[in-house]
């Protein structure tokens, strides 16, 4: 009898919840406030969230989902957070494919005067990193048009 009376209860609070949005915002609001200010419900809760995520799989891809769409808002609407995205992405980009930080290829930039290893031109676009594919050193950076010359030549080359 207390657990049908229990599941009535859940139920209408649960309903109310989603019709009443002045209810809904004085219990997020009273949430966020213990969340941030008591240590052992912010411990249960994390508990809790790490249990579902690691065993519901249907949880799991509703809040990936829910994730994406969150980003791509505000990678659409907030100029800040889109520069941010494209610097770390660019970062993690030049340190994965040939081991420099952003630091490094700045510095190998000023090196070359902001101009091509090759033909000396200014850059007018991102230089592209000329580098050894066996030993992943970075040898220079260079404009589209010597890239492109230098990988035809080996292709060449190397198919003879």
């Amino acid at each position: 009898m207390d657990e049908e009376r229990r599941k009535r209860k859940n139920a209408k609070a649960r309903e109310r919840y989603h019709n009443d949005a002045e209810y809904r915002k004085r219990i997020r609001t009273d949430q966020q406030e213990r969340y941030a200010n008591d240590e052992q419900f912010r411990d249960k809760k994390r508990a809790c969230e790490q249990e579902r995520w690691a065993n519901d799989d249907e949880y799991r891809e509703r809040r990936r989902k829910m994730h994406s769409a969150r980003m791509r808002e505000r990678y659409a609407n907030d100029s800040e957070f889109r520069e941010r995205q494209k610097a770390n992405t660019e970062a993690y980009r030049l340190k994965r494919e040939y081991g420099i930080t952003v630091q490094e290829f700045n510095e190998r930039l000023r090196q070359q005067n902001y101009a091509c290893g090759i033909c000396e031109r200014p850059f007018d676009r991102k230089p592209h990193v000329d580098h050894c594919h066996l030993m992943q050193w970075v040898r220079g950076l260079l404009c589209r048009k010597c890239n492109l010359g230098l990988s035809l030549s080996r292709t060449i080359r190397s198919s003879s």
